[in-house]
């Protein structure tokens, strides 16, 4: 995803609050994502941490890309607007190798 993909208005838009139970409602994020072609989301800062390249992740949106990933088969683009915003917008479908798990041998 690059930054001239971001809608204009999600730049000023006001992030959409995570559904929080003691696990985070990744089905809620994905039909509210799914209902708005694109979502802006706030994780709290405690939630961010430093990869080694020294750049900042988030732990909520990383795992509710393995998510979709996972479960609904749907790449997840991600980009950080700002300090703790994150732009998320749905992208191609996932699609596995017709040979996944089977020997070439």
């Amino acid at each position: 995803m690059r930054l001239a993909d971001i809608e204009k208005e999600a730049w000023g838009a006001r992030p959409c609050p995570i559904p929080t139970k003691m696990v985070p409602d990744f089905e809620a994020l994905f039909h509210a994502l799914h209902a708005q072609g694109w979502l802006v989301l706030e994780p709290p800062p405690i939630d961010h941490r430093e990869t080694t390249l020294g750049a900042l992740e988030s732990k909520l949106v990383k795992d509710f890309k393995n998510w979709m990933l996972n479960n609904r088969r749907l790449m997840l683009n991600h980009r950080r607007i700002g300090e703790y915003r994150w732009y998320l917008t749905i992208g191609n479908p996932y699609r596995r190798k017709a040979n996944q798990g089977e020997s070439n041998g």
